[in-house]
């Protein structure tokens, strides 16, 4: 978990629910939440990292799986 995670534990569940969604029902709406968790998070990012980020965790998600 990073700072900007553990400053904002609302965005990090968000993220965290998000990705969830995500892997159980990859065309739903949880992409779309997983991003505006992760704008909310990183600020600072531009959309590539976003999305980069978004693809690693989903690939580490699903290696757990």
């Amino acid at each position: 978990m990073t700072f900007e995670s553990m400053s904002n534990m609302a965005a990090q569940q968000d993220y965290e629910q998000a990705l969830q969604e995500l892997l159980a029902n990859p065309a739903g709406v949880g992409y779309n939440k997983a991003i505006n968790a992760l704008m909310k998070l990183y600020p600072q990012w531009k959309q590539y990292e976003w999305e980069h980020c978004l693809q690693e965790d989903l690939r580490e998600a699903k290696d757990k799986a």
